[in-house]
Order: C-alpha cells, then sequence, then structure tokens
C-alpha cells in the first residue's frame, strides 16, 4: 500500500511538473505546483480508500450474513436428512409389512383359482346335462305333437282349420308389418311358423273340401298355385316309394319341394333358397329344418345335413330317392 502512495505521489508529481513547466515556462512555478498536487494526490487517495472501506465493510457483513444463513440452512438440512432417515426406515418397515400381505394375498389368489377351477369343471358338467336334458325334452316335444295329431277327429279339423284361417292370416299380417321394423322378432315369427306348418300337415290329412284352403302361411301367387295345382293332379303314385317316403312326400309343401330341387341341381344353392324364403316370408333355416322334421317324423331320420356352408342330401340313398320324389312331383 505504501508503494502505492509514493507512485502515487511521484507520478503526481511528475506530472503536475511537467504541465505547470510546460504552460508556464518557469522551473520555480512547476516545482509549487508538483509540491501542491502531491497532498492533494494524497488527499484523493485517502478519501478512495476510506470509500473502499466502508465498501468492503458492508460487503463483510453481507458476507457474515450469508454465512450464518448457510451455517442455518446446513442445521436445517441436517436435521432435514435426519427425518428423512428416519422416514427412510419408517418406509422400509412398510414395505416389509406390504410385502407380507402381498405374499398372503399369493397364497389366497391360489387357492381362489383352484376354486374357480373347480367351478368351472362342474359348470361344463351341469352344461353337458342340460343339453342332454334339452335333447331329451326336444324328443319329447316330438312325440307329443305326433300324439296330438294323431287324437284330433277329422269332423272337427275343418271347423278348426277355418277359425285358425282367419286367425293366422291375421297373424300374419302383423307379422310382415313386425318383419319390416323390427328384426328382433326373428323368435316370435319362428314360432309362428312352426305352428303354421303344423297346420299344415292337419290341412293335408283333410278331405277335400279342406284341400280346397289355401295355407296362409304359403300366400302364393296365382302363378305358383297353378303350378302346384298341376303338380298335385299329376302326381302318380311310384311303386318303388316306401309307405314312409309316400307319407313324407305328402306332407311336403311347393316351397320345400323348391328347396329339395336347388339342393339336388345345385353345388351352392344358398342363394337360390334365400329367394325361395324370401317370397314365402320365411326363412331358409326354417324350410330346412321344417323339412327335417317332417323326415324325422316320417323317415326318423333328416335328409338335409344340419350346419354346412351349403346344404347337402345327407346320404347318398336318400339323394336317389329325392330325385325320384322331384320327378313324381315335377317341381320347375
Amino acid at each position: 500500500m505504501i508503494n502505492n502512495e509514493w507512485l502515487l505521489s511521484g507520478v503526481t508529481f511528475i506530472v503536475s511538473f511537467t504541465l505547470t513547466l510546460l504552460v508556464f515556462r518557469d522551473i520555480n512555478t512547476a516545482l509549487l505546483a508538483g509540491l501542491f498536487a502531491v497532498p492533494a494526490a494524497f488527499a484523493g487517495l485517502i478519501a478512495v480508500n476510506r470509500k473502499r472501506r466502508i465498501a468492503q465493510k458492508r460487503v463483510l457483513t453481507a458476507l457474515q450474513v450469508e454465512i450464518r444463513q448457510m451455517e442455518e440452512w446446513k442445521y436445517q438440512l441436517e436435521t432435514d436428512l435426519w427425518a428423512i432417515s428416519n422416514q427412510s426406515e419408517q418406509i422400509q418397515q412398510q414395505i416389509n409389512s406390504r410385502q407380507t400381505q402381498f405374499n398372503w394375498l399369493q397364497v389366497q389368489i391360489g387357492e381362489k383359482q383352484k376354486l374357480k377351477q373347480q367351478l368351472t369343471l362342474a359348470l361344463i358338467a351341469l352344461g353337458e346335462d342340460k343339453r342332454h336334458v334339452e335333447e331329451a325334452i326336444y324328443h319329447l316335444n316330438q312325440q307329443k305333437e305326433e300324439l296330438d295329431l294323431s287324437v284330433r277327429s277329422l269332423k272337427s279339423q275343418h271347423y278348426k282349420a277355418e277359425t285358425y284361417k282367419n286367425e293366422l292370416l291375421a297373424d300374419l299380417q302383423h307379422l310382415k308389418e313386425e318383419i319390416a321394423f323390427q328384426k328382433t322378432e326373428k323368435q316370435r315369427l319362428q314360432e309362428t311358423l312352426d305352428f303354421l306348418r303344423s297346420q299344415m300337415h292337419e290341412w293335408q290329412m283333410e278331405d277335400v273340401e279342406v284341400h280346397d284352403i289355401k295355407p296362409p302361411d304359403e300366400e302364393l301367387t296365382s302363378v305358383e298355385t297353378q303350378k302346384l295345382l298341376t303338380a298335385s293332379s299329376e302326381e302318380k303314385p311310384d311303386a318303388d316309394l316306401d309307405a314312409e317316403w309316400a307319407e313324407f312326400v305328402a306332407q311336403l309343401t311347393y316351397p320345400e319341394l323348391e328347396v329339395l330341387k336347388a339342393i339336388v341341381e345345385q353345388d351352392n344353392p344358398n342363394s337360390t333358397i334365400k329367394n325361395i324364403a324370401e317370397s314365402h316370408i320365411t326363412m331358409p333355416e326354417l324350410l330346412i329344418d321344417a323339412i327335417n322334421e317332417r323326415a324325422i317324423a316320417t323317415l326318423g331320420d333328416i335328409i338335409i345335413e344340419p350346419g354346412t356352408d351349403a346344404p347337402a342330401i345327407a346320404d347318398p340313398e336318400y339323394l336317389q330317392t329325392v330325385k325320384k320324389v322331384l320327378e313324381i312331383k315335377a317341381v320347375k
């Protein structure tokens, strides 16, 4: 610091002496000016040092405050670290407790899964029992239908046919309207059509007057009716047909004969069967089911293989007999 003051004094003296000498051209005046400049420089230096000390003191005070603040933060951090350490221990204890509970739950889940498997096996067994019961009910219903057909007297059939005709025509009209707006009425339509087919069995067994009644579920056009009447009039008993086949043929309706003809003559008759069903206000599945039901009732077996993409005759021997039936009926 002293060296700096002497350096400043020397520089101030030289600068003041030089400038005064250049201006006044007098050495004495220049020496006086240089001597006067040295105290002034010292005074300025003292003032600057004082201000610097004040500033340094303020900075030192601020640094001390920051140091105390940092010490407080250090203490707070140590306190927090201690608290976190305690919490970590508590959390570890909780984790261990949860792990124990998790292991216990896994054991419980294993037991529940075993119970579920046992219940699933029991449900499968119940489903098999249900299927057998439904098959038994189906056969009982078939037997019941056959018994119902056998106990009806011929005298009451004509009166009942006329009454049912009016009721079924009204029901059929209502079903036509429902089909256009609600496809969800499929089951109801199926039940109604099944009932209509059972009535067709009765009408085909009636006398000549009952045969003249137009079946309500067929609703044939005038051209189709003429074809059916012509085919019926041209029918001749075939000596090659057994009594069961003759009875089966007698129960077939014109749409069902058309379905059999399409199955025999076409590799994929689905579209043809669909058109036949739509023209007679019914469904392909119902026509095929009706043919198989008549075959079961008369022949004791189905003749159309169910559950296939393209309907086909179930047995090659049946195929030859069906061709003879179509020749007798002369289906166009």
